[in-house]
């Protein structure tokens, strides 16, 4: 039967909770129920308390579960519940990736009665057996040689190679938007690159757009409202100082125009849009790593200073999740840290103190690449050896590190590093000293279905 919790959320409530089991991410729950992101996550809130979960992912394995998300029924996972729960519980964690299991259609009311039935169906044999003949072998060991067990099936694959970028290069600035994927500027053999590309990854094809009108690397990029923001970089491989300047580039008009300038010219910072401004941490203003955080609001076209972070660093990943935006890793001076500070944009008012320590990265990486799937953090490269190759993931909920399965492919490193769905997408960098023009996925999120056959 569907779990009483079930029966304690709103119909908003289960609304949104339909959309989590999909992969949606809060703004795209806002974008298709017409409220706010802010409101998407006190009702997320709100959810996680009644149903009893501290995730995105134990969500979604509960709206599976209960027989909420679907064009489906869960019989299966209904007879099998003690059992099935468990193998989810365990997916959940799986280093290599995480597995949701969803049946194909059937009906809910056959469902909330289906236990029953299975019930009264086991009784009924139990009464049957009893009056049978011992003779009989219901009850009886087989006599037949059982057949042999079926042979395992092939490990699902995680990684495969996708197109090459039209043009090689390392450091390029990388994000996705609508399904596409914007690779921008970057370092290659001939120098700093302006040129845009944009990949779509179901027709496998990419797109040239009209290039950044100032080429820089060692960037980062974010998207508000349909918008690109590029802050700052490098735009010369002998000349350390880094420029101050905002470019922005619209993506329904594939036009470039320029925002309001950075406080401190800045390049190799961490960068997150969050809740429609955008936040950049630390970075190299030329001289020396910074511990400064500043805040982008689109609306005025102004920057503002935020409390700074506890450790200076450059080369750092940066990404929120649940509300949070997590700095990992990164470079002081010339060592590599592995700190975990986690910053909460909404107590950052002049009266609460908005930093607070998570557990440290496993090991210290600098030049690492972080991005958010269901509010869990995958973080991949480093330049540290071998480190490019392992990625980790990071569950906010427990403060808990895991190794992900080992990429068949050298990655290299300064390779730029998007998310779209449940697929985390490599391109570009560098490998052995040569410039790579690598498009390669990782699948994160599994998704198996199990057939129902109602007679």
């Amino acid at each position: 039967m569907p779990d009483e919790d079930l029966y304690e959320l709103s119909e908003r409530e289960r609304d949104i909770l339909k959309l989590v089991a999909t992969g949606a991410s809060n703004k795209e729950i806002a974008q298709q129920l017409y409220i706010s992101s802010n409101t998407v996550k006190v009702h997320l809130r709100n959810i996680f308390t009644k149903i009893g979960v501290t995730s995105r992912t134990e969500a979604a394995m509960y709206a599976v579960r209960t027989g909420l998300v679907v064009h489906a029924s869960n019989q299966l996972l209904a007879a099998e519940s003690a059992e099935n729960q468990s193998n989810l519980s365990d997916a959940a964690v799986q280093p290599d990736s995480l597995i949701v299991e969803t049946p194909l259609s059937g009906s809910k009311k056959y469902f909330r009665w289906a236990p029953y039935f299975l019930i009264a169906a086991l009784l009924g044999l139990i009464f049957l057996g009893l009056r049978l003949s011992p003779g009989l072998a219901l009850f009886n060991p087989p006599t037949s040689t059982p057949l042999p067990p079926t042979n395992t099936p092939p490990p699902i694959p995680h990684w495969s190679h996708l197109t090459d970028l039209p043009v090689s290069r390392s450091d390029p600035a990388v994000v996705s938007y609508a399904d596409q994927i914007y690779v921008i500027g970057g370092i290659n053999s001939l120098g700093v690159n302006g040129d845009v590309d944009r990949y779509d990854p179901i027709t496998n094809i990419w797109t040239t757009l009209s290039p950044k009108p100032v080429a820089v690397y060692n960037v980062q990029a974010a998207i508000i409202n349909g918008m690109i923001y590029i802050p700052g970089g490098r735009q010369s491989r002998s000349n350390l100082e880094p420029t101050n300047i905002l470019e922005i580039y619209d993506t329904n008009t594939n036009q470039w125009h320029t925002g309001a300038i950075l406080p401190t010219p800045l390049s190799a910072y961490g960068l997150v849009a969050y809740d429609g401004d955008l936040y950049v941490f630390g970075g190299w203003d030329g001289q020396e790593y910074r511990n400064s955080v500043y805040s982008y609001d689109p609306t005025t076209d102004a920057w503002q200073k935020r409390t700074s972070m506890p450790t200076a660093r450059g080369f750092c990943g940066a990404v929120e999740a649940g509300g949070k935006i997590y700095v990992i890793g990164g470079i002081n001076g010339d060592q590599p840290v592995d700190v975990n500070e986690i910053y909460s944009p909404a107590r950052d008012n002049g009266k609460n103190i908005p930093w607070t320590s998570g557990f440290p990265i496993p090991e210290s990486r600098y030049g690492v690449r972080a991005t958010n799937i269901a509010d869990t953090v995958y973080v991949f490269g480093g330049e540290k050896e071998n480190s490019n190759r392992v990625g980790l993931i990071y569950f906010p909920q427990t403060n808990v590190w895991q190794s992900l399965e080992t990429s068949p492919f050298p990655l290299g490193e300064d390779f730029g590093m998007t998310s779209i769905g449940t697929n985390l997408f490599f391109m570009g960098g560098v490998s052995n000293g040569v410039f790579s023009s690598q498009n390669i996925t990782y699948q994160a999120i599994i998704t198996l279905t199990i057939p129902i056959i109602i007679k």
